[in-house]
């Protein structure tokens, strides 16, 4: 990095035969000491997964009184607050498919606004490093399905919460923003992204409706979408 030459100390500009030009570096050192340290708490925030604006809107979020479908009906000036729904079906009569969220956070501004799809998950040995596609795309169905409903879901972000089962039995009172900032938990951030999602539907399709045959696989997850799974285990598998 340029601040090794910059500061070397056998540099004649930085020599205590030079006094002055020592203290006038002073502020320089300062500001690239702010400037290291507001790096290093960047890379810290992305390593958590979750920024502070996502963080800021789901623990702002009040947990909505009315079912989802009757919010979305009633009129926008009065709800300009962030709400929580939990567990609502949401339907998508454009791909033909339906499906039950675990929660989202919803607010109006003219229209109804998506924020956050939130998907929690409960491995039994050990939290991925990184969101599983198969998650991201399940959490990414839910907000289609809410845009094919009007909703806006242009700055959507999935939120994918993964937590061992042993620690969740233990946290079964407490909230959903609460797991953001957990030590037991990890959580994944993902833009939502609607053409992406409606490609890999399109893909699934050719197969969900017989028009081909499926390709054999041998990688587990795949099998838990595929519509040839027999008890979790594919059919066509290479294996």
């Amino acid at each position: 990095m340029p601040c090794h030459g910059d500061y070397h100390h056998s540099d004649s500009r930085y020599s205590l035969d030079h006094g002055g030009t020592v203290l006038s570096e002073i502020p320089s050192l300062v500001l690239l000491s702010i400037f290291i340290g507001g790096i290093a708490l960047l890379a810290l925030t992305k390593s958590m997964g979750v920024s502070s604006s996502v963080r800021g809107r789901i623990r702002s979020a009040s947990l909505s009184p009315i079912a989802l479908a009757d919010f979305l009906k009633i009129d926008s000036q009065a709800t300009r607050k962030n709400y929580l729904f939990k567990e609502e079906k949401v339907i998508s009569l454009t791909h033909r498919y339906t499906g039950r969220f675990d929660a989202a956070v919803l607010r109006f501004k003219e229209v109804a606004i998506l924020e956050a799809m939130i998907e929690r998950k409960y491995p039994t040995k050990y939290l991925p490093t990184k969101a599983r596609e198969q998650d991201l795309f399940q959490a990414s169905l839910y907000a289609l399905a809410l845009q094919d409903s009007g909703v806006s879901c242009t700055s959507t972000r999935l939120v994918i919460i993964y937590c061992l089962q042993r620690n969740a039995m233990q946290c079964q009172n407490r909230s959903i923003a609460d797991c953001l900032t957990c030590r037991h938990a990890r959580v994944m951030v993902d833009r939502f992204r609607p053409s992406r999602t409606i490609s890999q539907l399109r893909n699934m399709d050719d197969y969900w409706f017989r028009r081909r045959p499926p390709k054999p696989n041998a990688t587990k997850n795949s099998c838990r979408i595929c519509p040839f799974n027999q008890n979790g285990k594919c059919q066509y598998s290479v294996v």
